[in-house]
């Protein structure tokens, strides 16, 4: 699916999360109509016969006001056809049954939700304004109504904790998901809180601990049928002052780490792994971060890494040495 995001940044949302700062990320601005639509023009034409997706990010899409939202139906509508549709992000607390109208009367296909957490434990303490039955019951409604169901996760809230990742995950289990978001919290200066974190009210996660709790959803992803389309927050600009787990490509670290734990699990010592090409440099770059992760895990084990053409994305192939 070819995704061209167009960002709305807050707007709609009906107070400032205590995390966000989103003038900090290099990618999230607005974009004049003028501009948006020659671009539009352009990413449709490169992409004629593949099915597509204009999407509306950044912001809580069905809390704009019914004429916002008209304008940006226009700005759209001239660009929608049977392979191309409108994808939208937006809070629980507004999706009902007459936002979820307009969406089926606008050609909207998906609908991504900001839950951020399922756990009413670190919903309360990050004054989101919402519950996890709230969340969940609008999870619920979006797939009743026929749309493609899509959920934005922030692991590392305040009160995140095995115990709520575990009420998060049994309940993307219960739920009709196509598309998993994971943002794993970084904290941005300027935030309220960035300010906790300085006085030593929060501990914002490790970037190991991120990367692990993001590959147990990758593998909960592989067993439940559900995609998992990003993981990671988008590039910061340059100079952005920020603590916690990021790094700009995590989603490459996660993809290593799921391999570190296949290949642990299958190793039988002193073989050759053969990885597919494209993956080598899961293992090669970042200073091999993942090639040391994989030789401690090993202990005193030797392996030699060399790439095979013949072998997909994600497969691996362990021979003797």
């Amino acid at each position: 699916m070819h995704i061209y995001p167009i960002f709305i940044p807050r707007m709609g949302c009906p107070f400032h999360c205590i995390y966000c700062r989103q003038e900090d990320f290099s990618s999230v601005h607005q974009t004049p109509f003028s501009v948006l639509t020659e671009q539009l023009r352009d990413f449709c034409s490169l992409h004629r016969q593949e099915e597509k997706q204009i999407a509306f990010y950044g912001g809580t899409f069905t809390g704009l006001k019914e004429h916002q939202r008209n304008e940006y139906f226009r700005l759209a509508e001239p660009f929608l056809d049977e392979l191309t549709s409108l994808r939208i992000s937006t809070r629980p607390d507004y999706l009902g049954r007459e936002e979820l109208d307009w969406c089926k009367a606008h050609r909207i296909r998906t609908i991504e939700i900001g839950v951020q957490d399922f756990s009413d434990k670190v919903l309360r303490a990050s004054g989101r304004g919402y519950d996890a039955q709230t969340a969940i019951a609008a999870c619920q409604r979006v797939s009743e109504q026929g749309f493609e169901l899509g959920i934005q996760l922030l692991p590392g809230l305040l009160g995140f904790d095995h115990e709520s990742f575990r009420e998060s995950a049994e309940s993307l289990q219960r739920l009709s998901l196509r598309y998993l978001r994971l943002y794993p919290l970084v904290v941005l200066k300027g935030t309220p809180i960035w300010e906790m974190y300085e006085q030593g009210e929060y501990t914002p996660l490790t970037l190991e601990e991120a990367i692990s709790i993001c590959a147990d959803y990758h593998e909960l992803a592989d067993e439940q049928g559900f995609l998992v389309i990003k993981t990671g927050i988008p590039p910061l600009e340059p100079g952005i002052a920020h603590a916690g787990p990021y790094h700009p490509a995590l989603g490459e670290l996660v993809r290593g780490e799921l391999l570190v734990r296949k290949l642990t699990a299958s190793y039988k010592g002193e073989q050759i792994l053969r990885l597919a090409s494209s993956d080598l440099s899961v293992f090669t770059g970042h200073n091999g971060y993942n090639r040391k992760k994989l030789m401690k895990r090993l202990e005193t084990c030797t392996i030699r890494i060399e790439p095979d053409a013949a072998l997909a994305k994600g497969e691996f192939r362990l021979e003797s040495a």
